[in-house]
């Protein structure tokens, strides 16, 4: 009978990727770089030869590794990565929840529509809502009815969100409620917006899982305007996808959302920093 690293093992056997690894200093200057066309074991990790003198290492070094090939396999039950799911029934329970005029105690106003939510569950899942439901917020008016109408009373807060729009606002109020975000049938404008409520709103999960997704889906036809448009706002992605931009400028600068925004590039604000920058990187 195999033990459980045994079989670990086994699983890995075949896992193996071609790749590049390059050795830069922090401003950026390459150091050493190797390519390899031989299969690396990505399970056990790999060994890369430096044959320089000591003297040539210094004390910080960025250690780049770019895979040629990315390979999805499936994991055996025993060696489950650990992420989380959650029962469909239990998701289906809780959706059901939101937005229910007769169940919650916060209204959203937004573009002349309304949603209801209920401020305890908002509360544990967002520092930002229960410090907001907790405090004297402008954002948040405390509703006071003197009158004995029980669905009157329902309501203790009122949230106007001006910025949002209706779809972005209960898509981060249904992830609040299920933990769950599908970004299939999103366009970029969407996927943008509702990233940034995310980030407004500290749902760092839901930020979290946006970011991944507009990591996989960046691509040469796309990758000016999600600089240009919507990334330069947030540091953390505007250098990755300034970098993809600077990498990839020869084939970027042909594309049509390219010559749209260079045609258009008084309704971008960053236009000249942006292409001052990927043309010296």
């Amino acid at each position: 009978m195999l033990n459980k690293e045994n079989e670990e093992s086994k699983h890995f056997r075949d896992t193996f990727l071609p790749l590049k690894v390059v050795l830069k200093t922090p401003s950026g200057d390459i150091i050493h770089e190797v390519s390899t066309d031989d299969k690396i074991f990505v399970k056990t990790g790999f060994f890369l030869v430096f044959n320089r003198p000591r003297s040539l290492l210094l004390n910080n070094i960025i250690i780049n590794v770019q895979f040629n090939e990315v390979r999805f396999t499936k994991i055996p039950p025993k060696l489950s990565l650990g992420t989380k799911q959650v029962a469909e029934n239990l998701v289906y329970a809780w959706s059901n929840e939101l937005n229910k005029p007769d169940r919650g105690d916060v209204k959203f106003k937004v573009q002349d529509r309304v949603i209801y939510a209920n401020s305890s569950i908002l509360a544990t899942r967002s520092d930002y809502f229960e410090t907001m439901f907790e405090g004297e917020w402008i954002e948040c008016n405390k509703q006071r009815s003197s009158t004995n109408d029980v669905n009157e009373n329902r309501y203790k807060y009122e949230i106007e969100i001006t910025d949002f729009n209706y779809e972005t606002v209960l898509a981060m109020l249904h992830f609040l409620y299920t933990d769950e975000a599908d970004f299939v049938n999103y366009s970029l404008d969407n996927i943008w917006n509702l990233f940034s409520i995310s980030d407004k709103y500290f749902v760092e999960d839901l930020r979290h899982k946006i970011k991944i997704h507009i990591i996989s889906i960046l691509n040469e036809r796309n990758a000016a305007e999600m600089l240009f448009k919507y990334a330069w706002k947030w540091p953390d992605l505007k250098e990755m996808i300034k970098n993809f931009n600077i990498e990839h400028f020869v084939k970027i600068r042909k594309t049509r959302g390219f010559k749209q925004i260079v045609a258009s590039k008084s309704e971008y604000p960053m236009y000249n920093e942006l292409l001052e920058e990927i043309l010296l990187g």
